[in-house]
């Protein structure tokens, strides 16, 4: 192959990579190349696997592409007219075959005095850390994140948003009460289905307690995101079976609530209660106060991926839009509870007989079950201590919750249609209306993406930028000279096996220009075709000779072939030695 035809092929590697370098950053920034192939996005690890995939491949082809161009370099150094001479150690820190521990000997040797030796040596090396050093850049911060592609129905769907709080509506869930408040509202704002805990880890890890004079010192930060069950939601969505393959319920613009609780003031005073009982007669209760919680909320718009099997909330993404303060009174807490445990009426039995207090039995249960746990002896026990947190925070949350303008008829409005129940009627005209739809909502399927930090990919991109143009403009140059030196005459015909063209093409030389190794540029073929050339190669051998000295006077090396083709048969490649005395060797270009 010509020396003109292996300059080509060096930019037919530099094309190719950087098509793949662009191929690498695309999968880089959200898994573009593969998205809509459900094969290889179905796992964590099947999306970061193609990203390495993509990565290697880049990484092999600039390594091709560095390598190729160090080949041309060292031939220009050898073959240009300005010198006709290159020192062999020049020509060995640019040789493919020279190991790491041969570099850093010609870098680090004393008897180097060539300043030009240990550029190209360094250069070398930077060239051979490069590649994977790219490699890991492009890898080094990875995110495999969740991503969803609707599902196209020909309708729009609009769900139902969060709504602000109406304590009034809280007597529309008397008759339900023992369903909501229980042993398991400790763990309401725990349910997966209807939150999202976001609580920083680091304050995650602090413990929800009391220290021994039943005074809080750990800040008890706690975060949470509220978007609601998706029966709530989308409750046609979730009762309708069409698309089975769609595993996710997707509501795209999803207003829900921003809680933030910390502990309260321990020192606080609290109201007595406006039922008339022995609390109003000893008032040190308004005192003695353990545990505390304290809420602020907010409205904050996301996107909310629902299961679609379980309704587990799988994924959110918070909308650019801030959040917006939520403006909730202890009062319309307090009337909400009220309305819900002291009410003495029934929904269903409007001025009916009176009903005692907390006249639940679960209520009752409920108290019953947990007071316990409001003991001096649990203020410093970090698993109870949290749990009581837990269900402090749960008590001021569901009266958020539940406490909707039509919570109630979304509940039951899967089935109401299919009551007669005159009763049944009755209560869906005590029950408040249902709010305006408008949460986009639709099916969803869901791929996973990896996402590589944009300063990874910046300095993978300049990285990797700096190599090829480097390679590029050195190849413009080496075909520039190759054009003025009788259109590549001046370049020897060079095969695909570095080795065996120094063989062919080389002669070695002491600093007395003594021939210390020839090479036979007529060992070649006459065919230049690949084809041919691996059948010629296929016919030559090669064998070690015994230590041979100067004074022998004999061949250093020699090359031993039979043919059946039609070539030159001048074919052996010999050292002569002319001269006694050597010392440094120098390297040319044997052709002619």
């Amino acid at each position: 192959m010509s020396g003109i035809s292996r300059i080509n092929n060096g930019f037919a590697l530099i094309v190719l990579t950087l098509g793949l370098l662009v191929l690498t950053c695309l999968q880089a920034s959200g898994s573009i190349l593969t998205r809509n192939l459900a094969l290889f996005n179905q796992s964590r690890s099947y999306s970061i696997f193609f990203l390495r995939t993509f990565s290697e491949i880049a990484g092999l082809s600039l390594s091709a592409t560095i390598s190729a161009t160090l080949e041309r370099i060292n031939w220009v150094m050898i073959c240009r007219h300005s010198q006709s001479r290159a020192r062999f150690v020049d020509f060995l820190a640019l040789q493919q075959s020279t190991t790491v521990l041969g570099l850093l000997s010609l870098a680090a040797g004393a008897s180097m005095p060539s300043v030009k030796t240990r550029l190209m040596v360094v250069i070398r090396l930077i060239c051979m850390v490069l590649v994977p050093g790219i490699g890991i850049l492009i890898m080094s911060q990875v995110d495999i994140q969740l991503a969803f592609s609707p599902v196209s129905s020909g309708t729009q769907y609009f769900g139902y948003d969060i709504q602000p709080m109406n304590a009034s509506t809280a007597k529309e869930f008397i008759g339900f009460i023992e369903l909501m408040v229980s042993w398991k509202s400790g763990s309401f704002l725990g349910d997966p289905t209807r939150s999202i805990d976001l609580t920083p880890k680091s304050e995650g890890a602090n413990v929800c307690g009391l220290n021994e004079d039943a005074q809080d010192q750990s800040g008890c930060n706690r975060t949470f995101f509220l978007p609601m069950e998706s029966v709530l939601v989308v409750p046609d969505l979730v009762s309708n079976s069409s698309f089975p393959d769609a595993d996710i319920i997707l509501a795209s613009d999803h207003r829900g609530y921003l809680l933030n609780f910390t502990t309260g003031d321990s020192t606080a005073e609290f109201n007595a209660m406006t039922i008339q009982q022995m609390c109003l007669n000893d008032t040190s209760w308004n005192y003695n106060v353990d545990w505390t919680a304290k809420m602020s909320v907010f409205f904050q718009n996301s996107a909310v991926a629902y299961s679609r099997s379980n309704g587990t909330i799988l994924w959110h993404s918070f909308a650019a839009t801030p959040a917006i303060p939520v403006n909730i009174s202890s009062s319309q807490i307090l009337e909400a509870y009220d309305n819900w445990l002291f009410d003495t009426t029934t929904l269903l039995h409007k001025n009916g007989t009176a009903l005692p207090l907390f006249s639940s039995s679960t209520v009752a249960f409920w108290l019953w079950a947990t007071e316990p746990e409001f003991n001096g002896q649990n203020a410093v026990n970090p698993a109870e201590s949290n749990g009581i947190f837990a269900i402090l925070q749960s008590l001021l949350v569901m009266p958020l919750y539940y406490c909707q303008n039509g919570m109630m008829m979304r509940l039951i409005q899967g089935n109401f249609k299919s009551f007669s129940n005159p009763d049944l009627a009755g209560l869906h005209s005590l029950l408040s209306a249902t709010p305006e739809r408008s949460s986009p909502a639709s099916f969803a399927n869901y791929r996973y993406e990896s996402i590589v930090s944009y300063p990874s990919i910046i300095a993978y991109i300049i990285l990797s930028g700096i190599a090829v143009l480097a390679c590029s403009v050195a190849l413009v140059v080496i075909k520039v000279y190759a054009d003025r030196t009788s259109q590549g005459r001046g370049m020897p015909r060079l095969s695909r096996f570095p080795a065996l063209d120094l063989f062919a093409h080389c002669t070695v030389e002491d600093e007395n220009r003594c021939v210390i190794y020839q090479g036979r540029s007529g060992i070649f073929p006459t065919d230049t075709s690949q084809r041919s050339l691996r059948s010629w190669l296929s016919t030559i051998s090669i064998k070690w000779s015994k230590p041979l000295s100067a004074e022998d006077d004999l061949p250093l090396f020699a090359l031993d072939f039979t043919h059946d083709q039609d070539y030159s048969s001048s074919a052996s490649a010999s050292s002569v030695f002319q001269c006694r005395s050597q010392s440094k060797t120098t390297l040319f270009d044997s052709r002619g």
